[in-house]
């Protein structure tokens, strides 16, 4: 490098002759007659050193000194003067000039001194350069301890906590959110956060590659962005936010965003901190979720493939804790094969383990890499399914029970002997806030599953309308006012009088349409499903107002019939589906399942305007009539 020195001086001869001198020894040499040229020409970190003589017109060397020291303190400065003056020297000495040289000088005496100060300089150098080096190193073997520390553990949730509270320190940053890939695929979902964050105005599936900066993820290097992950975009640093992923073997086992930063935005230091922890994050996500397998594997049972208790129950915990925590929702589900007495006596001692194995594997086919099945006895098992509320509940035991009533095996073996399966769901925090008040709540549910009406009349024989047909009955059994039940209808109604039959009076279907809409906005929060069915042409029902009071809920509403109801598609959300088969043309259907309601209604006119038929809140019922209905006429089956 350069070494540039600014000799200053009022007498042309001194600057020609050792200008010439200096250059001739390979420094760079600039010249000025006085000291306000001299700060013309000067500017911190240009010259390595200036030659200052104290006596000149004008502006004095000493004056010089002071402002070129208020630019740049640590400027060195050489001074030459005629004079031997004791007192001058002194207070040019206290200004921080390196040395003092009275003239005439010996040309090799000053290259001797800016020799020195080169040598002095250079020592400087190193010396701030090492200490830079090991600050460097210390922020690096510090970044290595705390990611460490993430790494201490096997449990999975304990390292994304530490994760998120890890890199939340070393980037203080005020909030911290973690989505972990799933299932091997491109979505991740959001698995916790910290701090400061809107949860709710963030996605809890998204994919991270899909994203413009979805290579650099890949390649596990962290991305200034905008704090919108809905349209995801780099920006210069310092940022509002910043992406950290956990890359591991080229694949992205999840990213974690950070947000407001105290004291400005996310910058390249916390980029370089962050991608330390991220990378050893990955391979504790890793080697968690491995173990979590190997567990698994070693509490299995191998005949069934399902847990044991003991780690359902721990599992269960974990999911509760974190359940609470980042107020989500999950369902249990208790699940049991009633006549195992039964079918024991009647099977064969070399089939009946096999129609348990084949009972356990049906339920299995259905379950998500996340949910966890548990065996209790040969008759009884439970099941956690994660992110699931109660209606995912009721929808995962139809699920279940379809898959059952596929499997050839099994629907050999029922028909000579009959195979009774009974699901019990509960869901946090809707039926319980602890373990015993969840698997009491499925308990209770069990055994209202096994009174349902559904089960009594075996109506997962048949399809929707012959269900209706059973559940309404005879015609003439309402001849009068008053029901005349028959004893083929009493097996439709029960004594706690949730299912009953009536003759209802002119204007009772349209209240119990107008009801059902309010409790779906009552519950608009909630999913679900309502269907209005009925001969919407001849009835020229106006549905347009009230169900515009329900656009935003989340139960999905069908309108289904002969026709259309007027004004319908520009008032609402609600599917309209026309069917033409002819069955609703006598038939009112009003079938609502929600979160914390359940309500069927089947009825059929009269000449006098009256209407005779069914009401029911049975769970079981009417989610067994509505998923009789979406399969009688190719109906969606999500909620969501």
């Amino acid at each position: 490098m350069s070494y540039g020195v600014l000799l200053v001086d009022d007498d042309p001869f001194f600057l020609q002759v050792y200008g010439d001198y200096l250059r001739s020894r390979s420094f760079e040499v600039e010249t000025s007659t006085s000291g306000e040229q001299a700060l013309e020409l000067f500017a911190p970190n240009r010259y390595q050193v200036v030659v200052v003589d104290l006596v000149m017109p004008g502006l004095s060397g000493l004056e010089l000194i002071e402002k070129l020291r208020e630019r740049s303190p640590a400027q060195d400065i050489l001074v030459v003067t005629g004079t031997d003056d004791v007192r001058t020297a002194v207070r040019a000495m206290r200004l921080g000039v390196y040395d003092y040289l009275v003239k005439p000088i010996e040309r090799e005496e000053l290259v001797m001194v800016i020799d020195r100060l080169q040598e002095r300089a250079t020592l400087y150098d190193e010396h701030a350069r090492l200490l830079h080096e090991n600050i460097l190193y210390a922020e690096v073997q510090q970044m290595f301890q705390r990611a460490l520390g993430v790494m201490q553990s096997l449990d999975l949730e304990t390292v994304c906590e530490r994760l998120l509270e890890t890199l939340s320190d070393v980037c203080n940053a005020q909030g911290a959110v973690l989505w972990l890939s799933r299932d091997d695929a491109a979505e991740m979902s959001m698995h916790g956060y910290r701090g400061l964050v809107e949860s709710a105005a963030l996605p809890m599936v998204w994919d991270p590659v899909g994203t413009v900066a979805g290579q650099e993820l890949l390649r596990g290097l962290p991305v200034t962005i905008g704090k919108d992950l809905h349209q995801v975009r780099r920006e210069p640093s310092p940022s509002a936010a910043m992406l950290v992923p956990l890359a591991r073997d080229g694949k992205l086992v999840g990213v974690v965003q950070l947000s407001g930063k105290l004291g400005g935005g996310f910058d390249g230091r916390d980029a370089a901190h962050s991608k330390v922890v991220g990378d050893c994050a990955a391979t504790a996500v890793g080697h968690a979720r491995r173990f979590r397998q190997l567990e698994r594997v070693g509490l299995r049972d191998s005949s069934t493939s399902a847990y044991n208790m003991t780690f359902f129950i721990d599992y269960l915990g974990r999911e509760l804790h974190k359940a609470r925590r980042y107020r989500r929702s999950f369902s249990v589900v208790r699940v049991s094969i009633d006549n195992l007495a039964a079918l024991r006596q009647g099977l064969r001692s070399e089939v009946f383990p096999e129609v348990l194995r084949r009972v356990f594997l049906a339920i299995s086919s259905v379950l998500r890499d996340v949910d966890v099945l548990a065996r209790v006895t040969d008759d009884e098992m439970y099941l956690l399914l994660p992110e699931t509320d109660f209606l995912g509940g009721l929808t995962f035991a139809r699920a279940a029970r379809d898959a059952i009533n596929r499997n050839a095996f099994l629907a050999d073996i029922d028909r000579q002997h009959p195979i009774a399966v009974s699901f019990g769901p509960a869901a946090f925090p809707r039926d319980g806030d602890d373990v015993d008040q969840l698997f009491a709540a499925c308990t209770r549910r069990l055994e209202e599953a096994r009174r349902s009406v559904f089960r009594r009349l075996h109506l997962e024989d048949v399809d929707f309308w012959g269900a209706v047909d059973l559940l309404i009955g005879e015609g003439s059994s309402y001849a009068r006012n008053l029901v005349e039940v028959s004893p083929s209808m009493s097996a439709t109604e029960d004594r706690r009088g949730t299912s009953r039959h009536n003759v209802f009076p002119a204007g009772f279907v349209a209240l119990v349409r107008q009801e059902s809409l309010l409790e779906v906005a009552r519950q608009s929060a909630s999913n679900g499903w309502l269907f209005l069915g009925s001969d919407w042409s001849k009835d020229g029902v106006d549905l347009a107002d009230q169900l515009s009071a329900i656009k935003q809920a989340h139960v999905k509403t069908y309108v289904i019939g002969s026709g259309h109801p007027s004004r319908l598609r520009s008032a609402t959300e609600a599917a309209s589906v026309r069917v033409d088969d002819g069955r609703f043309d006598d038939h009112e259907v009003v079938l609502l399942l929600a979160e914390h309601a359940a309500y069927g209604f089947l009825a059929k006119h009269r000449g006098d305007g009256r209407a005779f038929g069914f009401h029911t809140a049975d769970w079981t019922l009417v989610e067994g009539l509505i998923g009789k209905l979406q399969d009688n006429y190719h109906l969606q089956k999500g909620t969501t």
